[in-house]
């Protein structure tokens, strides 16, 4: 009976190996024995190893890279190693991770390897314009802002702009930013606007007179005449908003109100209107400006006071505008009714009851009789 031996065992590399033949037998002397030996020939295993794909974002450290190796035998130790040409610094883009082996045992094994991917991602960048405020008139600041996410120390280069100029009116405006440089393309950029803010200028405006050209009742001009006057300005007059004036060179304003306008203690006031702020852009407060006008003297004798007697309720009648309060006194001397004219020529007066009284209007006094 022949029997096969070889040294090799599982654990032995690839290489080739005799196996031996040999024969036994009750009878084996009977028989010239011719042996051949023949070849055991081990091959290389199959090693796979299959790197994993990654990705990081632009700036940051390559991820600790790993893979899977299919085809280790012999609890063979092998060493897997998986690499990239692709540092913090290296732009956005993909690379290729290697995959290695080595071990004692390497050449036992045919090995196949299968690269993957890095890919390098977009850093974040966001990009804030601060907010800033001046008056109106004066230049635009130094636009400045903050930066967020710039990595690798790369030199981004940041940029403020707005529409708005020295001449440009109260408002608000735009301040826009962008951003640039030789990295720029490795960001996903996010841009903040801010806002300029334009307010109203303080007023250097001074008040030299006022005057009238003729009676109110006839002329409807006034005159203010000053330096730093600026067109935006609206014009008051007793609280009562004019919609027709003019401001002359810086210095001069004429504003027209409606014929019988009172003027309370000749009293002008020039006035910034908060409504339109928008087109405004001076803050112009000049108030209680002494005016001087040629209106008629008070004159008592072309007051008419009509009925006389009466039955508890007349008329006062005047030409003119009564510009002082009408006081009614009782035969004991106490006023009874205080009456503001508000300028009006004509005044009825009722409620009173029969007796005598007094009626005083400035220095004109007259009794009225009610039965």
């Amino acid at each position: 009976m022949p029997h096969f031996s070889c040294s090799a065992t599982s654990l032995t590399g690839i290489g080739t190996y005799a196996i031996e033949v040999t024969a036994t037998g009750a009878n084996i002397s009977n028989y010239e024995l011719t042996v051949y030996n023949v070849v055991l020939t081990i091959t290389k295993a199959t090693l796979t190893v299959t790197a994993n794909n990654f990705s990081r974002v632009y700036g940051s450290e390559n991820p600790t890279f790993t893979g899977i190796a299919l085809g280790i035998v012999n609890n063979d130790m092998i060493t897997q190693t998986y690499s990239s040409t692709a540092t913090s610094l290296t732009g956005i883009g993909t690379y290729d991770i290697q995959a290695t082996a080595t071990g004692a045992n390497i050449n036992n094994y045919q090995l196949i390897t299968f690269n993957s991917v890095l890919t390098v991602t977009k850093a974040n960048l966001t990009v804030t314009a601060n907010n800033f405020s001046r008056v109106y008139g004066t230049e635009n600041p130094t636009f400045t802002g903050i930066a967020l996410g710039i990595v690798n120390n790369d030199i981004i280069d940041l940029s403020y702009t707005t529409s708005a100029t020295e001449t440009s009116n109260v408002g608000k405006y735009q301040i826009n930013v962008t951003a640039s440089g030789v990295n720029i393309y490795n960001y996903e950029l996010k841009l903040n606007n801010g806002t300029l803010t334009i307010n109203l200028a303080p007023s250097n405006a001074t008040v030299t007179g006022a005057s009238t050209i003729g009676p109110l009742i006839s002329v409807t001009s006034i005159t203010i005449s000053g330096t730093g006057f600026v067109n935006g300005a609206t014009v008051t007059v007793n609280s009562v908003l004019l919609s027709n004036f003019t401001i002359v060179d810086g210095t001069t304003i004429i504003a027209t109100f409606p014929v019988g306008t009172l003027l309370a203690s000749n009293n002008v006031i020039l006035v910034q209107n908060p409504n339109q702020v928008a087109s405004a852009n001076t803050s112009i407060t000049i108030e209680n400006i002494q005016i001087t006008t040629n209106l008629p003297t008070f004159q008592s004798s072309n007051i008419n006071i009509y009925p006389n007697p009466s039955t508890g309720a007349f008329t006062i009648e005047s030409p003119l505008p009564i510009n002082e309060p009408i006081v009614i006194y009782n035969i004991l001397g106490v006023a009874v009714q205080t009456i503001s004219s508000k300028g009006e020529n004509t005044i009825k007066i009722s409620g009173l009851t029969t007796g005598m009284y007094l009626v005083q209007i400035g220095s004109f006094k007259q009794k009225v009789m009610v039965e």
